[in-house]
């Protein structure tokens, strides 16, 4: 027998084909658990062996929608507008968050505590597969065992479709009705379907038929993200919908789980942080039983973070929801990165995004953030920039290739920039020079009519008319409000940290735009900003009451006035916009900011 094997493997290389289960034609099988050769069956019949379980990556299809928000697909990364927060959504082919992936909980849709098994199928392992004829619907099966090899008998030029199915246990697969086969436990299902043809020939034909299964359920990753919300999570409830809970059966000429579909709810307990200690970054595995023609929902509602004030942030019903096309076998990494959504103001035919608070830097994990309650005076050595500066209380790089924009470094990179001149011009009406002496702006604000749209408090100054409110933030956070926690106008040009003297705290916000003066004839090198400031009540025609008004401001630089290599300015704060032509999708792009040239 094993002669008459070795003259028709010629004959037989012609006459088979490779599916989703690989079915080799070799002439020996060296590298095969078993060898085909050990078959002891005779006729014409196709010899059959387990080559081994296939883990494949995927790249599903992908929609998403926040809150009201349109939804929208494809292959790629994006920001979706929610209700009180944004969304960077992405999805990747591969799981990416590789710490703690040991000890993250894995979740299965059946509560079983088996995963979705890698390992070769051992010894002994039942499976069974089904035949049937090209063009034809009847099936036969026979029972098989994982390192035994086994045989059915077919006929010679025919062709055959052929489907296996396993539950990687000991436990014997029914034959089925009509191809539906009735699952108690799915969570090991495994599954391989393809074709071949028999040769027509003289004697007995053997046809080698090596069998990789592959798992039927698709191993999601659930990546919670709040870096953008710059405060570790406190709760979410997370759900899937689309698969099947206990599916009733598997359908084994298509593959799919029959039965009554029903959500799946993600425990927060279930949840593990991505790296140790950093609460910002949690994930969650859940392995669905989903199929393929049927789209799979993840969703997250009542989501709390920790604000830095001690107090929390719930964003209560608001729902973000991402909707994928499941690959049975696949792992599959969804990522839901919460953004803090910005202020919109349209104004002067100019629409901006504002962030909600000022721009601060503290050392440490996720380093550049925004003050989640928009506190007045915070800590100056912390939130005061130079122009162009990266770094709190450090002088600008001269040379303008070695310049970081810092609000570029807030999570995702690239969503946010320092505003230009034409952005917070915007929210102005007048303009004069900020000196070594605040006095001179002042002396020009104070006389000027207020502000349109402006209103003031003890010590700040804020715009009516900007959307994005919501009851999850803060009178302060929900109002475009720039406190006046002061400015230092006095040109520095040192290296290293510089010693702050802060003046007017209490009376104007300063800021910092990201351009220069260009002309000439108001300084010699400028930097545009703003300042804000309450002009007091005035007698006179006309009387005046008390008014808040903004400027925009020219602050002077000295540009390497020592050869020290730095921007010598003044220090301001910086209020960072939402960046228009941010591209998530470039070529490369990585959300996480670059910060090894701080």
């Amino acid at each position: 027998m094993k002669k008459r094997y070795t003259n028709l493997m010629g004959k037989l290389a012609t006459g088979a084909l490779l599916a989703l289960g690989t079915m080799f034609v070799t002439g020996c099988a060296k590298d095969a658990k078993q060898d085909i050769t050990e078959d002891t069956g005779e006729g014409t019949r196709v010899v059959i062996r387990v080559e081994g379980i296939e883990n494949g990556q995927g790249s599903p299809a992908l929609k998403a929608k926040a809150g009201s928000g349109t939804a929208s697909s494809g292959n790629e990364a994006r920001l979706v507008e929610g209700d009180g927060f944004d969304v960077f959504v992405s999805q990747t082919s591969q799981i990416t968050t590789q710490s703690n992936l040991a000890t993250a909980k894995r979740r299965t849709t059946s509560n079983s505590s088996n995963g979705l098994r890698a390992e070769a199928m051992p010894d002994g392992n039942a499976y069974r597969v089904y035949l049937r004829k090209s063009g034809e619907t009847a099936l036969v099966s026979e029972p098989f065992t994982s390192g035994t090899v086994g045989s059915i008998p077919v006929e010679k030029g025919a062709s055959y479709e052929w489907f296996a199915l396993s539950f990687n246990s000991t436990e014997e697969v029914p034959a089925g009705t009509d191809g539906s086969v009735a699952i108690d436990d799915h969570s090991g299902v495994l599954y391989a379907k393809g074709e071949f043809s028999v040769p027509s020939g003289d004697g007995d034909v053997v046809v080698p038929l090596n069998v990789t299964f592959k798992p039927q359920l698709t191993r999601v990753a659930i990546e919670i993200n709040t870096m953008g919300m710059f405060a570790p999570i406190a709760s979410a409830n997370v759900s899937v919908r689309g698969g099947y809970a206990a599916p009733d059966a598997i359908n084994v000429t298509t593959g799919d789980f029959e039965g009554t579909a029903a959500p799946v709810t993600v425990s927060y307990a279930d949840f593990a942080d991505v790296v140790t200690g950093q609460g910002d970054r949690k994930v969650a595995y859940v392995n669905v039983a989903a199929n393929a023609s049927e789209n799979v929902t993840v969703s997250v509602t009542n989501l709390i973070i920790n604000t830095d004030d001690g107090n929390t942030r719930n964003f209560g019903e608001a729902e973000m929801t991402q909707t994928f096309i499941p690959e049975p076998g696949m792992e599959q990494q969804i990522v839901l990165g919460f953004v803090e959504s910005p202020l919109t103001t349209n104004r002067n035919s100019t629409v901006v995004s504002w962030a909600r608070s000022n721009l601060y830097y503290e050392a440490g994990h996720n380093p550049y953030r925004f003050h989640h309650t928009n506190p007045y005076n915070p800590d100056p050595t912390t939130s005061f920039f130079a122009f162009r500066g990266h770094l709190p209380r450090v002088l600008a790089d001269a040379n303008e290739a070695n310049q970081l924009d810092p609000c570029a470094l807030v999570y995702p990179a690239g969503l946010w920039k320092t505003p230009t001149d034409v952005e917070l011009r915007s929210l102005t009406s007048t303009s004069g020079l900020v000196l070594d002496v605040l006095g001179n702006i002042l002396s020009i604000l104070f006389p000027e009519p207020a502000t349109s749209g402006t209103t003031f408090g003890d010590n700040y100054i804020q715009y009516t008319g900007a959307t994005g409110a919501n009851p999850a933030y803060t009178a302060a956070t929900n109002s475009l409000r720039f406190n006046y926690n002061g400015i230092q106008t006095n040109v520095s040009l040192v290296s290293g940290l510089v010693n702050l003297s802060l003046g007017r705290v209490g009376e104007a916000a300063s800021l910092w735009s990201s351009d220069r003066v260009a002309d000439l004839a108001i300084v010699e090198v400028g930097a545009w900003g703003y300042v804000g400031a309450t002009a007091p009540a005035q007698l006179g025609i006309p009387p005046r009451p008390a008014r808040a008004i903004a400027g925009r401001s020219a602050g002077v630089l000295n540009i390497d006035l020592l050869n020290l290599g730095l921007v010598g300015s003044g220090f301001q704060n910086v209020r960072c916009t939402r960046n228009s032509s941010w591209n998530p999708n470039a070529p490369g792009y990585d959300p996480m900011p670059d910060l090894s040239n701080l």
